[in-house]
């Protein structure tokens, strides 16, 4: 069996299970929050800019991840992983009207809203 065909198969090699095991390890620890977040990053933006207060929104990605973050590491987080976009020209756009979320407005009015909490 050619490896085009395992591949088609979905057939793991052991090749490809230390590849996912090496790359499962890489990820794990501050790299692993840094991943998750990364990865929720979007719809977080998107209910932040549909004016879900930053606290809810905090303490929803911490419990669906297991994580325990305080308000000034989210906004840390999400601080650096809106610079991060910017630099790298990615943006993040509404799912419902194809737009892309201001996400300078929203940074200032979650900041507003951690600060009334």
């Amino acid at each position: 069996m050619s490896i085009m065909n395992e591949d088609l198969a979905g057939t793991h090699t052991p090749l490809k299970k230390l590849e996912l095991g090496l790359r499962q390890a890489a990820v794990r620890g501050k790299s692993k929050k840094d991943a998750d977040f990364r990865e929720a990053y979007p719809l977080l933006e998107q209910h932040l800019a549909n004016k879900v207060p930053q606290r809810v929104v905090l303490d929803t990605f911490s419990a669906a991840y297991g994580y325990t973050l305080h308000p000034p590491r989210f906004r840390k987080m999400l601080l650096d992983e809106r610079n991060r976009r910017a630099e790298a020209g990615d943006v993040v756009v509404c799912t419902a009207c194809g737009h892309p979320l201001p996400s300078d407005q929203v940074a200032e009015e979650a900041a507003h809203d951690m600060e009334g909490q």
